[in-house]
């Protein structure tokens, strides 16, 4: 069996009949070989879970096409690993503790709070990381400074920021 690629920037998409997946077959998100041990959804392959839940979160806000046309404009940077969601702790942004350390009123009756984004390197990203927030009910403003790596939210109270992360 083999694995028949659509003729766009750095995505493969499965023939319906593959079962089995080159290891140097391109992720259908990041452009990474998916590697020895692919990550398969009905009609593409993945280097990891990462990239698989980024893709058909993309996918089912009508955001895809706009984010891989604005990433295939982009070349000059390498593509980047994404860091694995076992490791990220996002609960911790909705304890109390954290809400009061991190964030500040205002004035409106709104909070704000800056979160560290890791590994934003093109246009691409910088549109779907400002986008994204804005299906977060509360979520009022987000504002990416690119050369910080700092995304500066403004949310109503009850927020949940561990949605928006």
């Amino acid at each position: 069996m083999s694995v028949a690629a659509v003729d766009t920037p750095r995505r493969a998409v499965l023939a319906p009949e593959s079962t089995r997946v080159a290891p140097e077959t391109p992720c259908a998100h990041c452009g990474l070989p998916v590697g020895p041990r692919p990550v398969k959804r009905e009609d593409a392959a993945f280097c990891c879970t990462g990239c698989a839940v980024v893709y058909e979160a993309l996918s089912k806000a009508g955001l895809g096409g706009t984010y891989y046309r604005l990433r295939a404009v982009d070349r000059s940077r390498p593509a980047l690993r994404p860091v694995a969601p076992e490791v990220l702790q996002v609960a911790e942004l909705d304890t109390p503790r954290f809400l009061a350390a991190e964030t500040s009123e205002d004035g409106a009756g709104r909070r704000r709070c800056e979160l560290f984004v890791d590994g934003v390197h093109c246009a691409a990203c910088v549109w779907l990381v400002e986008r994204l927030p804005y299906d977060v009910e509360g979520v009022t403003a987000a504002r990416l400074d690119l050369p910080r790596a700092r995304l500066a939210l403004t949310f109503e109270e009850g927020t949940r920021l561990s949605a928006v992360a």
